[in-house]
């Protein structure tokens, strides 16, 4: 029983930590802009792409340990017309305060030419009060 009211209380702990951090939303307006948020605050970050032409945006680098990936990306198609753009969404969070830098690349893996757009971000983790 004791373990169970152990259990009960670390999961109460850990909703009103999560409910705690603020969610950053960044797209293609953000591009080479520098961000603040706290630590455990969460970014997510969405690129619109049309993968039926073979491009498609990837992160090309995680530059600075203040910034976490945290889950895989995702990619949500428009699903009212065939070929029509969707959404490629990752998922961050804030770990620790310092500086982290993003990149990511539209274009088809098997070229290795120059990408055909990038998307860059520098976020600035901070301690909270």
């Amino acid at each position: 029983m004791k373990f169970l009211l152990f259990a009960l209380a670390l999961l109460v702990l850990a909703y009103f930590a999560e409910g705690s951090a603020n969610v950053f939303h960044f797209d293609y307006t953000d591009n080479n802009t520098l961000n603040e948020i706290n630590e455990n605050d969460k970014v997510i970050i969405d690129l619109e792409g049309n993968p039926t032409t073979g491009f498609k945006w990837t992160l090309f680098y995680l530059e600075g340990g203040a910034l976490l990936q945290d889950g895989e990306p995702t990619f949500e198609k428009d699903n009212t017309h065939h070929g029509k753009p969707g959404l490629y969404r990752w998922y961050f969070r804030g770990f620790e305060p310092g500086h982290s830098k993003l990149r990511f690349v539209y274009a088809r893996h098997w070229e290795t030419t120059i990408p055909k757009d990038s998307f860059n971000l520098a976020i600035r983790v901070l301690r909270p009060n």
